[in-house]
């Protein structure tokens, strides 16, 4: 007799043959007993490569269905003077004076210092006076420069202005950092804010 011919499957996803014994694909890798899995698709916010639910988007930092996403974080650099030597501890601890213990919520400029010295990436926070407080952190200013290119807007908001006491002497700045996509308008990310109270401490 001659050998037994191999049972062969059909990839549900592809539609190409492979031997049954393997229990997936090895055209596409899709698994023989597993829910059929969708094509990546471009990104829905910044039309960037093809990412799989529920993986970021490399280029504009957002999720499929969240096109609005927020953090909080710190400011840094707060000890040091701004470029035109003014203290930024002062500024801090005017501000302390003027909401005591009261929320601040001061929407903040964010600039991009692209001729700084010692980091191309450096991301200062200006009040809408134009006084600086300070920096985003080393690690979180490149991917605001970078989802910021790839056409993302950034909302910062100073909640908080921490310290300035005799125990702790030195003032810091607790902020909101809101990332929308392109296509999300002002409106809807302040909309967002107030829905996830995020305005209050």
């Amino acid at each position: 007799m001659g050998a037994e011919m191999e049972r062969i499957s059909f990839c549900k996803k592809c539609g190409k043959d492979f031997a049954w014994r393997l229990k997936y694909c090895p055209h596409c890798g899709q698994h023989e007993d597993r829910p059929l899995q969708p094509d990546p698709v471009p990104c829905e916010h910044c039309g960037g490569p093809p990412v799989s639910a529920p993986a970021f988007c490399q280029r504009c930092g957002l999720r499929a269905g969240q096109p609005i996403r927020h953090l909080h974080t710190k400011a840094v650099g707060v000890t040091f003077r701004n470029r035109d030597r003014t203290s930024r501890q002062a500024v801090l601890r005017n501000l302390a004076g003027i909401h005591g213990s009261d929320p601040c919520f001061l929407q903040l400029q964010l600039d991009h210092e692209t001729d700084n010295p010692k980091d191309p990436n450096a991301v200062a926070l200006l009040l809408p006076s134009g006084e600086g407080i300070g920096y985003l952190s080393a690690d979180l200013a490149p991917e605001v420069v970078r989802h910021g290119q790839a056409g993302c807007n950034f909302g910062c908001y100073l909640l908080e202005v921490t310290g300035g006491v005799p125990e702790a002497p030195t003032c810091g700045a607790n902020l909101l950092l809101l990332h929308y996509g392109p296509k999300v308008k002002a409106l809807a990310a302040e909309a967002y804010v107030r829905a996830n109270r995020l305005d209050e401490r």
